[in-house]
């Protein structure tokens, strides 16, 4: 006997449809989204051969002013809020193989980590010059931006807040700093790279 069913090789995922319109409570186009992000992690997780897994943190929603609600979207990857500038520039490095900085905290001269500890034979590079001078600040500058180039690192992403002078200068050398990244996103990003 043949059966007339065709196996397939992978998996088919179950259709999870009947359940966003019983969650819905009227909200169809919110709950369609939620069934795209299921199905879009689902592909993930079959191209990595896992089992099927709904994970919310990796979901990060955005709302963007005056836009009206229809034009809502699943996009996969990280969605970010770039000014006109820092989206010129990651245009720009959107082809070219990136060495990426991760910081968790605050990327300025006077940020210190509550929980550091000095390692013995590290030196920070707020330790390279005095800054208690009125041009420390542009000396701290000066040496960050010149270990970034000397690393060739094009890309850095902070889970708090940059100096606006170590931005810009950043932005003219072609480095694009994204500030306010969830930690969450960063470490599925570092996982990745």
């Amino acid at each position: 006997v043949v059966s007339p069913v065709v196996r397939s090789d992978q998996p088919k995922f179950p259709d999870i449809s009947h359940i966003s319109t019983a969650l819905s409570h009227g909200c169809d186009n919110s709950m369609k989204l939620a069934v795209e992000v299921v199905q879009m992690q689902w592909k993930m997780d079959q191209q990595e051969m896992n089992y099927p897994t709904f994970d919310t943190t990796k979901v990060m929603t955005c709302v963007l002013p005056c836009l009206p609600e229809d034009c809502a979207c699943v996009v996969p990857g990280c969605v970010v809020l770039l000014s006109s500038e820092q989206a010129s520039i990651a245009h720009q490095l959107k082809e070219k193989p990136l060495k990426v900085a991760f910081i968790n905290g605050d990327l300025s001269h006077t940020y210190r980590h509550l929980g550091f500890k000095s390692l013995t034979g590290l030196q920070r590079v707020s330790q390279l010059s005095d800054l208690s001078h009125s041009s420390g600040e542009e000396e701290w500058l000066e040496k960050v931006v010149k270990l970034l180039l000397t690393l060739e690192v094009h890309l850095i992403l902070i889970a708090g807040f940059a100096h606006e002078k170590l931005i810009q200068s950043c932005l003219q050398h072609k480095i694009l700093i994204v500030e306010k990244v969830k930690l969450s996103v960063i470490r599925i990003i570092a996982k990745s790279v």
